[in-house]
């Protein structure tokens, strides 16, 4: 299967669904694609609230800037086409937006494919 996302000032970016401990609060957002971020989803601290996410424990993370961070993480789902994957999200405060890492990549077992010619990217199961 294929999702095809857009390129965004030099990013990949895609559309999705997230779910966090209330299903029934589920929201759709745009998420930027981040291969420098080792984990599973970065979800700033007003967006979790929405959706009923609350902190369940305290997790390390390395962020693209090569930082190792300490933050509170709990479940969360993210659904793109029929594609639904459930990983541990970290909670941070303001953020600049949402981030999908390197973990959601390889639980959900897709690739990325870039064209930044055509401004076009897609994730695809297709290896």
């Amino acid at each position: 299967m294929i999702y095809k996302g857009r390129i965004r000032q030099r990013k990949p970016v895609f559309e999705v669904t997230l779910e966090g401990e209330a299903a029934s609060l589920g929201g759709e957002y745009e998420v930027m694609l981040d291969t420098g971020f080792s984990g599973f989803l970065y979800v700033p601290k007003q967006i979790a609230s929405d959706l009923g996410i609350s902190r369940e424990s305290m997790s390390p993370v390395i962020v693209a800037d090569g930082r190792r961070l300490e933050l509170p993480t709990a479940e969360c789902t993210v659904i793109i086409g029929n594609s639904t994957t459930t990983g541990i999200a970290y909670l941070a405060g303001p953020a600049p937006g949402l981030f999908l890492g390197m973990q959601y990549l390889e639980k959900a077992g897709l690739q990325l494919r870039l064209n930044p010619t055509k401004g076009r990217c897609e994730l695809s199961d297709d290896l």
